[in-house]
């Protein structure tokens, strides 16, 4: 099928992308799909603050537009509890909000940090697996990575830029009303890209725009869920077990050591 999408704002125009889903399961234990999505994306100020609280509210956001977002995997099993799956895409997204720093335009002594429209190109790839025990727990570990380039080639759903990420939960469950949770994640080669209208390009990076690390996320996480009723439940949970330090946004630090009940 196909996506006709009509905007009457400033945007104004008439916009076509697919809707089309392929599976194929030719075994119990052995699965394909393949989708063909896009759209228009609304970006309201709840998702832009998914990113970060530290962009201007009084900013007007437009919206963006994905032609075609490809994505395609194959899944093995369960063989024993245990399956596999391996998957990529790659995705067109027009006129998409990334974060900026504007280092020419200075805010309350600080510079801008924003985010700006970019015609995002890139692919991803990666591979995943899960193992169930009975009802005692589960484990499940993913690798995903996706090159980014430069400021118009990379992953769009990954507003940091990160190049490979690891993320692994072990779930263990020793009595029924009780869980206990270990959570990782792992982002590398996290960047942001400063907005020099001044600069002069003499590495061959798109010019006015320099590339900066916001440093990796080595995230370990522990929580508990006791189930008293199906109604009522008491947690725990303490994150960033590792207290590492990274940016959320370009000179926004993260939280260290955290718990929460």
């Amino acid at each position: 099928g196909a996506n006709i999408e009509g905007q009457f704002d400033y945007d104004g125009g008439i916009y076509f992308s697919p809707d089309v889903y392929l599976d194929w399961k030719p075994t119990n234990y052995i699965s394909a799909y393949a989708y063909f999505t896009g759209g228009v994306s609304q970006n309201t100020m709840s998702s832009i603050f998914d990113v970060s609280h530290y962009f201007m509210p009084a900013m007007a956001y437009g919206n963006s537009y994905l032609p075609c977002a490809i994505d395609a995997g194959v899944n093995l099993g369960p063989f024993k509890d245990a399956t596999i799956k391996v998957y990529g895409g790659y995705a067109f997204a027009n006129d998409w909000y990334m974060p900026i720093v504007d280092m020419d335009e200075q805010m309350y002594g600080n510079h801008n940090k924003k985010m700006e429209q970019v015609n995002m190109r890139g692919w991803h790839i990666g591979t995943a697996a899960s193992y169930s025990y009975k009802n005692w727990g589960k484990i499940s570990a993913r690798y995903t990575y996706a090159p980014q380039e430069s400021l118009k080639e990379g992953y769009y759903m990954w507003r940091d830029r990160a190049n490979h990420v690891v993320n692994a939960s072990l779930v263990v469950t020793p009595i029924a009303p009780l869980d206990i949770t270990l959570d990782y994640e792992y982002r590398a080669g996290r960047h942001v890209y400063k907005h020099q209208t001044h600069a002069i390009d003499l590495l061959g990076i798109t010019p006015g725009y320099e590339k900066t690390s916001l440093r990796q996320v080595n995230d370990l996480s522990l929580g508990a869920l006791y189930r008293f009723t199906d109604q009522w439940s008491f947690f725990a949970r303490l994150e960033n077990l590792f207290n590492h330090k990274y940016e959320l946004v370009y000179d926004i630090p993260s939280q260290g050591f955290t718990g929460l009940v």
